[in-house]
């Protein structure tokens, strides 16, 4: 990353470690860069919902994983993510029973 800063795999592989070791909040900015750099990159896109959501953010994490599924509509990971928060939501504005069973249902069939 530091050699090529403009390498979004890379930033993207960089902020995932990150997440996996439990720096949430260093992962969220490196992912941030990578969706920066490059809006259309959907694993980057996908990572940066999942360091939202252990920080307690579901409906920032929700709005990326909504993206990566207009990107990339048979994303099962993220149909399956956002059908979850959905439906166990304590925020009444994100809980939507039957959205998400629409979603789990379409995850489910791919």
């Amino acid at each position: 990353v530091e050699i090529r800063p403009g390498d979004v795999p890379a930033r993207s592989n960089l902020g995932t470690a990150l997440a996996y070791l439990g720096r949430n909040g260093e992962a969220v900015a490196v992912l941030r860069q990578a969706v920066e750099l490059d809006g259309g990159y959907v694993p980057a896109r996908f990572n940066l919902g999942l360091a939202l959501m252990n920080q307690g953010e579901r409906g920032a994490a929700l709005k990326e994983w909504r993206e990566v599924v207009r990107l990339k509509p048979d994303h099962g990971e993220a149909l399956t993510q956002m059908a979850w928060v959905l439906a166990t939501s304590r925020e009444a504005g994100l809980r939507d029973a039957r959205e998400a069973v629409l979603l789990g249902e379409r995850a489910a069939g791919l």
